[in-house]
């Protein structure tokens, strides 16, 4: 990982000692955090960072012009057996009378738990607890804060002892590994697992109106690990002036608990090729001058051009296991679902079906069929692609994917260039040029407020729709969208001599039936007149 507008000079070092708890106070409502660093002479500065950089922030990590070369060879690494519950603590009472960065005022009101064993008590920030449990990946770092989401990335069933995971097509297909599956299926089957990630919101939700504050400020967060008491975990840490061990870092945990599965199969749909380089770090910026989070060119274990670093490191796994797991079969493709037949692997280990359809492989090439392209134009303080254009992207996608010769290319942009007055004023707009075979149109997308009902225009030029341009079409989004309501913006829609044009209101991004349904306005099928449907006629 790579943060950009590293404060630092050339090959000075800094440890990671700290992470904030988030806040959306920004202009477009986007989540982050301050994460505080130590530099050689142990004095201390912050930075700015998304929120969903959390899977990546680990304590004890060392940074050098701004890329991860290390971890602190310092902290000390301890098994410990916790048999009890823990006890929630302020940052304040769990440090009280260390020196240096834990005595910053920004940290005393975050949260610890603190454990009570016979070797004497351990602290753990509750931050910490949230990232080595459940902050396996950036969706899931957001979905924290907003559960609803989680519903979108995978959903599952039973059947007797075997447990089926579904997994949407929007996570990225580099994600999807067998203990991304393990995990998601923890959060899905598992209760003390599903209550510990849901409380994360609940509390933090009860905290800010305690505190009478609102819900985008920073609220110190609460997190409770599942399944605590009766379990081994290996940490990173350092004794305290008061003999406390506080925890920087949790490297691994083992559960005496039994799913309530004895297989697991994950099904997922195929989306191209993995990335050549896996472990390529994310290069991203530091503060209100964000960028989108794009790939660096940096391998892990080389020099990146024209820096001279030290050779990078790759990130250590956090694993959870229990003493008696369930079986994970292969990944298989959401298309061919094939039933779990026992053969081999032995007792709690990997397990192999011979299924009637062939398992899902990353090495496999893409099938031919439409093509999908998206870029993000980034504006200050805006610093990635947001969730909600995200999972609209791959609903169309999956789409597109067995139409053959289509093509759909989004770019996502400042809706204050084609709408000065636009509210508020960094909010965005991604446009997207349908090209197929028989036709040419766009589709326009807004970024929705908050517990606002999202607003799709899918338009066609009536005369030369390949002169149509976004300049163009952007121009005209003040008018089309100064109604109030459906109805009021349906009849503006009407009138426009340039555009033929189809508004949809939809809350639920990921159905395809209602994606194909707008796709075909733009190139309707045989024996189905044109925009029969809609708005525009």
């Amino acid at each position: 990982m790579q943060i950009k507008d590293w404060p630092l000079g050339p090959h000075a070092e800094a440890t990671l000692v700290a992470v904030g708890s988030p806040d959306a106070r920004d202009r477009g409502r986007q989540w982050r955090t301050h994460v505080y660093f130590a530099d050689s002479k142990g004095e201390v500065f912050d930075l700015r960072l998304p929120w969903g950089l959390l899977p990546k922030l680990r304590p004890g990590s060392v940074f050098v012009n701004g890329y991860l070369t290390g971890h602190a060879v310092a902290l000390e690494t301890l098994d410990i057996d916790i048999e009890t519950q823990p006890q929630l603590v302020s940052w304040a009472e769990a440090t009280h009378g260390e020196p240096g960065w834990m005595l910053l005022q920004a940290l005393q009101d975050e949260y610890c738990l603190a454990f009570q064993l016979k070797r004497g008590r351990v602290v753990i920030p509750c931050i910490q607890v949230l990232r080595a449990f459940h902050a396996q990946t950036r969706m899931i770092s957001h979905a924290l804060l907003r559960p609803l989401i989680l519903s979108e990335l995978a959903s599952g069933e039973l059947r007797g002892d075997e447990a089926r995971l579904h997994i949407a097509p929007l996570v990225p297909q580099g994600t999807v590994t067998k203990a991304f599956g393990r995990y998601l299926a923890k959060l899905l089957f598992e209760y003390p697992w599903v209550e510990s990630f849901s409380d994360v919101f609940h509390r933090r939700f009860a905290e800010a109106q305690r505190l009478l504050i609102d819900k985008h400020d920073r609220v110190p967060l609460q997190c409770f690990p599942p399944r605590a008491s009766w379990s081994r975990w290996k940490v990173a840490g350092h004794h305290l002036g008061s003999g406390d061990f506080f925890i920087s870092d949790l490297l691994g945990t083992l559960s005496r608990s039994k799913s309530p599965y004895r297989t697991l199969l994950v099904f997922h749909n195929k989306k191209g090729p993995p990335p050549k380089n896996p472990g390529m770090s994310l290069a991203v910026d530091a503060d209100e001058g964000a960028r989108k989070e794009k790939p660096s060119r940096a391998g892990i274990n080389q020099d990146p051009k024209g820096v001279g670093q030290p050779k990078l490191v790759r990130q250590r796994v956090i694993e959870h296991d229990d003493s008696d797991p369930a079986r994970v079969f292969d990944i298989y493709s959401s298309r061919k679902q094939g039933g779990a037949h026992k053969s081999g692997g032995g007792e709690g280990g990997e397990g192999r079906l011979p299924p009637p359809e062939a398992p899902l492989s990353f090495d496999d090439e893409r099938r031919p069929g439409g093509r999908t392209s998206a870029e993000f134009l980034g504006i200050p303080g805006r610093d990635a692609t947001p969730l909600h254009f995200e999972i609209f992207i791959q609903a169309f996608r999956d789409a597109i994917e067995s139409r053959h010769g289509w093509t759909l290319q989004f770019s996502i942009q400042a809706l204050s260039d084609h709408v000065p007055a636009c509210q508020p004023p960094d909010r965005l707009v991604m446009f997207g040029r349908l090209k197929t075979p028989n036709a040419l149109g766009y589709l326009i997308e807004l970024e929705p407020l908050e517990g606002q009902t999202s607003y799709t225009l899918a338009v066609v030029r009536r005369n030369e729709p390949e002169s149509a341009t976004i300049k163009e079409i952007g121009a005209k989004l003040s008018r089309w969208l100064t109604g109030f309501g459906r109805s009021d913006v349906s009849e503006l829609l009407k009138d426009d001599p340039d555009y033929q044009v189809m508004l949809s209101t939809h809350r639920d991004l990921g159905e395809q039936k209602w994606a194909h349904r707008i796709l075909e306005k733009i190139d309707p099928p045989e024996k189905r007149p044109a925009w029969t449907r809609g708005v525009a006629g």
